[in-house]
């Protein structure tokens, strides 16, 4: 079976799916990184860990015109991650249009492949991911079952190194915006294409 290898990252605003929320997604087609698909969403609660909302706000592009004021500065001591999922509410994409969306955009760059997601921590993306299907489409299926490639243990696998990184590659890190969602799962991408490289070698 041929698959359609797509790169997904999400951000968050804490580490378990259906207590937190989704914030944004990133994806692109591995070997096609031009294809590419990135939404915000609005949130489904008031819920966040501080720590997470630090990060997971960083590369949110609603932020870009607020960066003067410091309840949206996840850098600033005054950040206020309710203001952000406020702003969220306002600006973002209701989770289930950008579920459909997601899920379209998944059909249209598949083609005749079955789609399998690509990520570096599978257990974390691929649960928010999975959930949001669940709970905003339940009538229609996760285009990528409960499936998934984690590159990091593919690369440990290759190099046969439990504690080889995915650093050791030496690819330049060219992400312009940190975490986000969408650089970051193209940077990704190119991370999958050289282990995908180094795989044909062995």
């Amino acid at each position: 079976m041929e698959y359609a290898y797509i790169s997904v990252d999400v951000e968050t605003s804490g580490a378990v799916p259906g207590i937190y929320n989704l914030l944004s997604i990133g994806a692109c087609l591995v070997g096609d990184r031009e294809k590419q698909f990135y939404r915000e969403l609005q949130p489904i609660n008031s819920h966040f860990d501080i720590e997470a909302m630090r990060v997971g706000c960083l590369g949110l592009q609603c932020l870009a015109s607020f960066k003067a004021n410091p309840m949206y500065n996840p850098l600033d001591r005054r950040f206020s991650p309710s203001s952000v999922l406020g702003l969220l509410e306002e600006k973002g994409t209701f989770p289930l249009t950008a579920m459909r969306d997601f899920g379209d955009w998944i059909q249209k760059v598949r083609r005749d492949k079955k789609p399998l997601l690509v990520t570096d921590v599978q257990p974390f993306d691929g649960s928010f991911i999975n959930w949001y299907f669940a709970k905003f489409l339940p009538d229609r299926e996760n285009p990528f079952g409960h499936k998934g490639l984690n590159i990091d243990v593919l690369y440990r696998g290759l190099r046969g190194d439990i504690t080889a990184r995915l650093s050791d590659l030496g690819l330049e890190d060219d992400r312009k915006t940190p975490h986000n969602a969408l650089d970051d799962a193209v940077f990704q991408a190119r991370l999958a294409e050289k282990v995908f490289e180094l795989m044909k070698r062995v």
